[in-house]
């Protein structure tokens, strides 16, 4: 996850604010499929609980430098034991900010030894301790993880003409409406993931 385009692609096309009420409790885990784009949701929150008005903490977010945030994109590896343990010790510190962030994209890839590690920080944190989490594969994640978690679940979302051809100018992509149209089924992940490659490789895989 690159979290300075995901908030760029959040302030640009997420139009459904995050509602405060849903930030109950210290541990969330936003559910989808790679298509409805769940890992979004991460940073989007993040920022959000960072403060809006924030600007050096939201600028040190942005460029993965953020002293009291934690973050574990999916790498295609598994979370090993010796992550969870940089997690457990890293929160029992007190934060340089109000907080600490604890992301994990797609914490299905959590074995059940690196989570028994985790389980007594998640279940009774700090009070400035929040884990934000997502999955592309909810029956993968451990149900002792899912009983100690509020789980969101992402809606499915079409984009219209006018959104698309926002993306299109905004990150100039070398494509039509039309074409995004055909190869975009519904999702703001599958969107997000193509505007991650052309700016990464200065080209679009069809």
């Amino acid at each position: 996850m690159n979290i300075e385009l995901a908030l760029e692609f959040d302030s640009q096309m997420l139009t459904q604010e995050f509602p405060h009420t849903a930030l109950r409790g210290h541990a969330h885990l936003w559910s989808g499929s790679s298509f409805q784009g769940a890992f979004l949701r991460i940073p989007q929150v993040a920022s959000f609980l960072l403060g809006p008005d924030k600007e050096s903490e939201q600028t040190l977010f942005a460029k993965g430098s953020h002293p009291d945030i934690l973050l574990f994109p999916d790498d295609g590896e598994k979370i090993k034991v010796e992550d969870a343990r940089k997690i457990v010790q890293h929160v029992a510190m007190s934060p340089q900010g109000g907080m600490h962030l604890v992301l994990i994209e797609n914490i299905d890839r959590m074995g059940e030894e690196a989570a028994n590690l985790l389980l007594k920080t998640i279940e009774e944190p700090s009070s400035f301790v929040y884990f934000l989490c997502s999955t592309e594969h909810y029956e993968n994640v451990l149900p002792t993880l899912i009983s100690r978690m509020t789980v969101h679940t992402v809606p499915l979302r079409t984009f219209t003409d006018t959104e698309l051809s926002k993306a299109i100018s905004h990150w100039q992509l070398p494509w039509q409406v039309d074409n995004l149209k055909m190869i975009i089924p519904a999702g703001e992940g599958i969107l997000y993931k193509m505007i991650k490659e052309y700016k990464e490789e200065g080209s679009l895989t069809m």
